[in-house]
């Protein structure tokens, strides 16, 4: 009987020429992979790569984006807060006041950065009352400063045309003494001694305590001119009937022990915080 099967010695050539190929579970051979889907392979890597790289590029400016407003809330931070007392606290405190009052009152504390003086502030005055602006230590022996000394020359010019009491802040009252200006004022103002800086609204309350028990309640208010506006609306919101004159000539103080007198960015900070702050507290 004749047998059909490979030649003795044959099995290992046939095997050597077709190579050791895997085998599966049911012992065939697992065919290799060809070298047109090894190159398939390599291409579709290399299209996810460059795929990959493309949407990188456009993430980027997205992710740049990101970065950007990140850094945008730092200055919200500070922005936010002024925004939310202005908007939201304020109107809260006047929610008992008629809606186009109320909004004019907010405007006001926004945009209202000038004043306009008076054509004749002395016609129905009957006090003078001169604010400080940029001060000096107490005590120290310092000059007044070139504004306070400006102010107490307005100041002369007034009570020269019409004899009235005078209440001024301790520094223009060192400005009156310094520049020899026959004046005597009927009340200075100064802060305590552990006190570094006395406010505004703290001035004009004492000022207004004393010229009320001697009726007098028509003050011509002398300050500079990007502070006026703001002791204006504080005077009338205690209770006097506030006239200005010009004040324009009176400068900054560089100077200053204040910081936010010496130029006008500095006040206008300062200024913004102080409306803020004072409306909250019922100064304005």
């Amino acid at each position: 009987m004749i047998q059909h099967g490979p030649r003795p010695g044959m099995e290992h050539s046939h095997q050597s020429r077709l190579g050791a190929q895997p085998l599966d579970a049911s012992g065939r051979r697992i065919e290799q992979q060809s070298v047109i889907s090894r190159a398939k392979t390599r291409l579709n890597t290399a299209v996810l790569r460059t795929a990959r790289r493309r949407s990188d590029k456009v993430d980027r400016p997205i992710r740049r984006k990101a970065v950007n407003k990140a850094r945008k809330s730092r200055f919200e931070l500070i922005e936010m807060p002024l925004k939310y007392l202005l908007v939201f606290r304020l109107r809260a405190s006047l929610h008992h006041v008629s809606t186009p009052v109320r909004m004019s009152i907010e405007m006001r504390i926004l945009c209202q950065w000038t004043y306009t003086p008076n054509t004749d502030p002395l016609s129905e005055a009957d006090v003078i009352v001169g604010m400080a602006f940029g001060a000096n230590i107490k005590g120290k022996g310092q000059p007044p400063g070139a504004s306070n000394e400006e102010i107490a020359r307005i100041i002369l010019r007034l009570w020269t045309t019409k004899h009235m009491p005078v209440f001024v802040q301790r520094e223009v009252a060192e400005a009156i003494t310094k520049l020899n200006i026959p004046i005597q004022p009927v009340l200075v103002i100064s802060e305590d001694d552990r006190q570094f800086h006395i406010t505004s609204y703290e001035v004009l309350a004492r000022t207004y305590q004393l010229c009320k028990r001697l009726n007098l309640r028509r003050a011509v208010l002398v300050a500079h001119p990007a502070h006026i506006q703001r002791c204006a609306w504080v005077a009338e919101k205690i209770g006097f009937i506030v006239t200005l004159p010009d004040v324009s000539s009176v400068p900054y103080e560089p100077g200053s022990s204040q910081w936010w007198t010496r130029d006008r960015f500095s006040f206008l900070i300062w200024d913004l915080c102080a409306r803020v702050g004072w409306r909250l507290k019922g100064y304005l």
